[in-house]
């Protein structure tokens, strides 16, 4: 579908050369789902980029004209429009659910966990080639399994696996003998030694968070622990130092409401999803770049060209659902107070 976008654009804009970037918008009902196929197909640096589009690179590789194209994503989420916000929230959800060791890697790998713990993208690949061997599957350490009735069962968590990785640098010559209740891990060397250490550090981390994080605090302990997490978790260039600061201020502002009341992870963060949701906002149009932002009426942006991406029957057109134990979404009275609906006649529930 995106290359389909991509290839009508490029035909609009060679048929008709008073057409600009700034004169075009795409809709879509959901902003997040298509913003990484939107970057993968537009507005990427290439090699070579100063070739004229069409043609061959210094590698050989030839230059599409829409990565030629200027495009601007708007109504983003703050959480992804930030990614230190994002690192902290996304450590909230492996606390909250099985963290699996696929989930663990892929955020080791975003840029302020990188360079917190200087992971490289060998050191991301070293560890992926240790994740099948050394048994890791899901859950941190047995005490996060406990929730879902495997306490008692350490095996195949984060915690043993780690435990088989530093066993393999300070018994490499083992030889596939077990040292009481751990298999040392064949495939580490002493030049790895450095980033079992760096990997241990990062997993204490979140093992600490996730700990932290069970039963119920105050809504101001919550925010004094998530700004403690915000330095251990990840790390920012002095260029991104704002980073720091904005997801300072949405944390503290998401548990604001929450008072003196005691919290539960789960209440924290709906509180933070409802606060870093994404919103539309007037920010980002008209830059004079191509814009890409969620559908939503009544938007009143005057563009030459609008494109409506993604209308697919399961999102569009909007249905709302109400749970089967909400009486009034599924038979409202008047005076009932919906917010953003309107009120009806009481129906007959009998």
């Amino acid at each position: 579908m995106i290359e389909v976008l991509r290839e009508r654009l490029v035909r609009l804009f060679e048929d008709d050369p008073t057409l600009e970037p700034r004169d075009v918008l795409v809709t879509c009902p959901d902003i997040e789902t298509y913003a990484p196929l939107i970057r993968s197909a537009f507005g990427q640096a290439v090699a070579g980029a100063g070739a004229p589009s069409g043609e061959p690179t210094e590698a050989g590789d030839r230059v599409h004209p829409a990565q030629r194209l200027r495009v601007r994503l708007a109504d983003r989420a703050l959480r992804f429009t930030n990614p230190l916000l994002d690192a902290v929230v996304t450590v909230l959800e492996l606390a909250d659910g099985r963290a699996t060791v696929a989930q663990v890697l892929d955020l080791a790998a975003t840029e302020p966990v990188r360079r917190r713990f200087r992971f490289t993208d060998a050191n991301i690949e070293r560890l992926r080639e240790w994740a099948g061997p050394s048994g890791a599957r899901w859950g941190l350490d047995a005490a996060g399994r406990e929730r879902f009735g495997l306490g008692g069962f350490p095996q195949n968590t984060l915690a043993t696996a780690l435990d088989r990785i530093v066993l393999g640098v300070v018994a490499d010559e083992s030889d596939g003998d077990w040292l009481g209740l751990g298999l040392p891990l064949d495939d580490v060397d002493s030049t790895d030694i450095d980033l079992v250490g760096r990997f241990a550090e990062y997993l204490a981390v979140l093992t600490a968070a996730a700990a932290d994080s069970r039963g119920r605090r105050p809504a101001r302990e919550w925010a004094d622990s998530l700004q403690r997490l915000t330095g251990e978790v990840g790390a920012v260039a002095p260029a991104d130092a704002w980073q720091v600061t904005q997801a300072g201020r949405e944390l503290a502002a998401a548990l604001r409401d929450g008072a003196d009341r005691d919290l539960t992870l789960t209440e924290v963060r709906a509180m933070l999803d409802s606060r870093l949701s994404a919103k539309p906002t007037r920010a980002n149009f008209r830059t004079g770049e191509l814009t890409v932002c969620t559908l939503v009426p009544m938007r009143s942006v005057p563009h030459r060209v609008v494109v409506l991406l993604g209308l697919d029957d399961e999102v569009f057109p909007r249905s709302t659902r109400f749970s089967g134990d909400d009486v009034l979404g599924r038979t409202p009275c008047v005076g009932s107070a919906i917010p953003g609906r309107r009120t009806a006649n009481c129906s007959s529930t009998r």
